[in-house]
């Protein structure tokens, strides 16, 4: 099995420019606050917080957008055609993640949660995250299942 740590390095070169994660405990919950100024966050780098130790790490939500499909609380998947430019995680409780480059459309979406009956919540913004590739929480491991095309991010 492939390392927290090169797992993240390798989940990071999939994510634009920018992109940084931060631990998470087995619930999800971050384990340090953010702190761009206090931590010099170099982007797409992987930092001393994170350590082979660590269980879960989180992505933030600055340049991307996160469309989670629970479909362990019986929701449904996206559409076919809302899957294309994007990368898919499989969440630990057997739901799907698909990760998005925010463009224009998405510029005034907001964070919300259980969208419709398909149950569908939307990680957008700087305070939003989801958990990565290769994490582990209560429900399972999170794993990556396919990335559209390389990604021009």
């Amino acid at each position: 099995m492939m390392g927290i740590l090169k797992t993240i390095k390798n989940t990071l070169k999939l994510l634009p420019d920018g992109s940084f994660c931060i631990p998470l405990d087995k619930d999800k919950t971050p384990l340090r606050k953010f702190d761009e100024k206090k931590w010099g966050i170099k982007p797409s780098t992987v930092h001393s917080y994170l350590t082979p130790k660590t269980i879960a790490y989180g992505i933030r939500c600055f340049k991307v957008v996160c469309v989670d499909c629970d479909l362990d609380k019986d929701g449904l998947d996206i559409f076919q055609e809302f899957r294309e430019g994007t990368f898919k995680q499989q969440t630990g409780g057997g739901g799907f993640h698909y990760i998005y480059l925010i463009d224009d459309r998405m510029k005034d979406w907001s964070a919300q949660t259980n969208i419709t009956e398909s149950v569908f919540d939307i990680k957008i913004g700087p305070n939003a995250y989801f958990v990565g590739n290769g994490s582990k929480s209560k429900k399972g491991l999170y794993k990556l299942c396919w990335r559209s095309r390389q990604n021009d991010w």
